[in-house]
């Protein structure tokens, strides 16, 4: 299984825009055929919202396939894409793998997302010491692209880390971010 956390910025108006376009026509189309939402959430940060959701994937070739399908509806690509497209100010995808996945996380609750960039080949220094402590609150996924140096996991908002060995570490981004 892999998962796919997309980020999208906006502006104040845009999101309001977009927000309509993603309730009424993106999930109307998708639903769980083209890959099962697990979660969305938000946050205002710089004048900016922030919208991010996460999709699940059976692998990434089946990923690469549903996504081909849904390019073929016209609906996608005539109302939402079209649409959407002028609206977003900055997209960035993540491909993740997931490696300590609790089967009862909760993926639709208010969250921290927590991305450190780790220094090359120094990942597993930092992951292991997460799974071996918290274990039942996080849910720990490497990225597969665009970083592989890259370690992202949800937690409750209440969580905290505690200390990383901050040497392996390049830089670290926690963000949260609520349901709607």
């Amino acid at each position: 299984m892999i998962y796919e956390l997309r980020h999208y910025e906006f502006t104040p108006n845009n999101w309001e825009k977009y927000l309509r376009l993603f309730n009424e026509v993106c999930l109307p189309i998708r639903q769980n055929n083209f890959g099962v939402l697990k979660g969305k959430w938000i946050s205002s940060q710089d004048n900016m919202i922030h919208f991010y959701h996460l999709w699940e994937y059976s692998s990434l070739d089946t990923r690469k396939k549903l996504r081909e399908e849904l390019n073929k509806i016209i609906a996608w690509q005539e109302v939402f894409i079209k649409n959407a497209v002028p609206l977003i100010e900055n997209q960035e995808i993540k491909i993740l793998n997931p490696f300590l996945e609790l089967q009862d996380f909760n993926f639709s609750k208010d969250l921290k997302i927590h991305e450190l960039k780790c220094k090359v080949g120094k990942l597993k220094a930092i992951m292991l010491p997460l799974t071996d402590s918290h274990q039942n609150n996080i849910q720990i996924n490497f990225a597969e692209f665009p970083n592989p140096n890259e370690l992202i996991f949800l937690s409750d908002k209440n969580y905290n880390v505690g200390n990383l060995d901050n040497i392996n570490i390049k830089e670290i981004n926690i963000c949260e971010v609520s349901t709607f």
